[in-house]
This record gives C-alpha cells, sequence and structure tokens, in this order.
C-alpha cells in the first residue's frame, strides 16, 4: 500500500456511525479484505453474520449508475472497487482482524497491509474507507454545476470525496472520477446530474435527454 507507509501508527482514524455524510467521526477502525472479483457480496453477508453489527460490520461498495435501456433510465447498481471488501472495527486488535490466513474463506485472498505487517488502514487509504463508511456503501448519484468551462460538485457524496474530476460525459450523465487507494491511481464511473447556471445565476436542469 505504497503512498501510505509514510503515515505515523498513531495517524490512524477511527470512525463512528453518521446520519450527516459531511461528517467524520472517530471511534471504528478501518482495513480491507483483497477477494476474488464476484465474492464481494458473499464474503460481506458471511462477516455481518459471523458478528454482532456494533463489533465488526463488512462492506462491499457499489455504485449506482443512470443507465439508458430500451430508451428509459434506470438505476443499476454496480461494484464500486471489485475484488475489495472494507471491513470495520470497534477494536484495532480484534481477533477476527488478527487472523493471520483467511484462505479457508471460498473467495478470500488476504488482508491489506502495510510493509511492517500493520492492517489498519491509513493517510489516503483511511480516507476512501471514511468516504464509503459515511455514505453505507451506497455511492449514488451527486449534483454537478456547470459554469462554462468549468465544474463544481455542490451534493453528495461527490462533495464529501477526496477525489479528482477528470471527465464529464454530458450524454451519459457520468463523471469520470481518480482516487488513491492501496498505493493506485484508480479511475471510476459514477452517475451525475448536471446542472447548468443560467443568466440569473440560479441553477437549472442541464441534462437532455
Amino acid at each position: 500500500m505504497g503512498p501510505s507507509l509514510g503515515v505515523a501508527r498513531s495517524e490512524r482514524t477511527k470512525y463512528y456511525p453518521t446520519d450527516d455524510p459531511g461528517e467524520r467521526h472517530s471511534g471504528v477502525y478501518a482495513f480491507c479484505l483483497q477477494c476474488r472479483t464476484g465474492t464481494e457480496l458473499q464474503i460481506t453477508r458471511w462477516i455481518n453474520a459471523s458478528f454482532a453489527p456494533d463489533e465488526v460490520s463488512a462492506i462491499a461498495p457499489v455504485k449506482i449508475l443512470r443507465e439508458k435501456r430500451n430508451g428509459v433510465w434506470a438505476d443499476v447498481r454496480k461494484p464500486l472497487l471489485p475484488g475489495y471488501v472494507f471491513v470495520y472495527c470497534r477494536h484495532e486488535s480484534h481477533r477476527f482482524v488478527s487472523l493471520p490466513d483467511l484462505h479457508m474463506y471460498a473467495g478470500v485472498y488476504k488482508w491489506l497491509q502495510y510493509g511492517e505487517g500493520d492492517r489498519c488502514l491509513r493517510g489516503k487509504d483511511a480516507e476512501y474507507a471514511d468516504w464509503i463508511y459515511r455514505h453505507r456503501g451506497v455511492i449514488g448519484s451527486s449534483d454537478v454545476l456547470v459554469t462554462g468551462t468549468t465544474c463544481r460538485v455542490v451534493s453528495w457524496p461527490l462533495k464529501g470525496c477526496m477525489g479528482r474530476i477528470v471527465r464529464i460525459d454530458r450524454h451519459k450523465r457520468k463523471a469520470t472520477l481518480e482516487m488513491d487507494f492501496n498505493g493506485m491511481i484508480r479511475r471510476m464511473t459514477l452517475s451525475v446530474n448536471l446542472l447548468e447556471q443560467a443568466q440569473d445565476g440560479q441553477a437549472q436542469d442541464g441534462e437532455k435527454d
């Protein structure tokens, strides 16, 4: 997990559940499992069925994309980060995240960890896990205000995201985002609601079929 290696152990972040997607708290430690693509939901269900929700919880994040099918716009759920499951624990040294080997569980490859063997996410990895946690693992559409050649995110979930928009597809109503996780810059496509800046300064729906 390259870029995060320089972050001190004391800078680990803990999170508390919140109803405000823009509010960040401390209280839960974040970890991440790497798994076979396509097994994310199965692994998440297994973990959540094995522990009390206030002790350990797992999230296989999904994105809700607006796609046009047979001339009709519909919401379609797809994996946000295929091959990864995030695990949140009240205690950093919980017995589950201390297991040295998880190969006995179908689809699980390994815990992501840093060079010295520490598995608790930190730095940009922790920020990414926090963003997912605050939205309960479901990343839907965000409002994006377009003024000429510039754009500004004006609603969650992208408003609270540390990623960078590199492209907007007006026709498909999608934004391409770059985010740093596990030492890599990853690109993901998310749905957006495009708003145009009118001459009177008011935002209006800028999407056209």
